[in-house]
């Protein structure tokens, strides 16, 4: 469901439909009956309500550390996902290289394989 939605707002309307879903959920699993409808109506593909969303929180945290917990998720998928290119995992993102830059920082989130990151990509 998620992965099959354009997200037009990019991270920002992505991380504002998980917090919606966390505020409505009773459980520590998002299923694809908290996705909003206009999500689940231009989504392409086949899908089924049962079929259960890759996304589990940990039981404990506030929803602010449930959703970093996504944040840093998302972030180390999409920089694996473009070999770690941060001008493409920033637009992408929407966000700017140096903001892309401090939530690496701040999640201390590493590449495989190096010390720091380099800056030339």
């Amino acid at each position: 469901f998620l992965e099959g939605y354009d997200w037009p707002g990019n991270l920002r309307e992505l991380e504002n439909e998980i917090v919606r879903m966390l505020i409505f959920s009773q459980d520590t699993i998002l299923g694809p009956e908290l996705i909003s409808r206009h999500i689940l109506q231009a989504a392409p593909g086949e899908t089924r309500p049962d079929q259960p969303v890759d996304t589990v929180l940990t039981a404990t945290g506030t929803l602010k550390e449930r959703v970093e917990q996504i944040e840093m998720r998302i972030l180390r998928e999409t920089l694996t996902r473009l070999k770690w290119n941060k001008s493409r995992a920033a637009a992408e993102l929407g966000l700017s290289r140096v903001g892309l830059r401090a939530k690496i920082e701040r999640y201390a989130i590493a590449e495989p394989g190096r010390a720091h990151h380099s800056e030339e990509d």
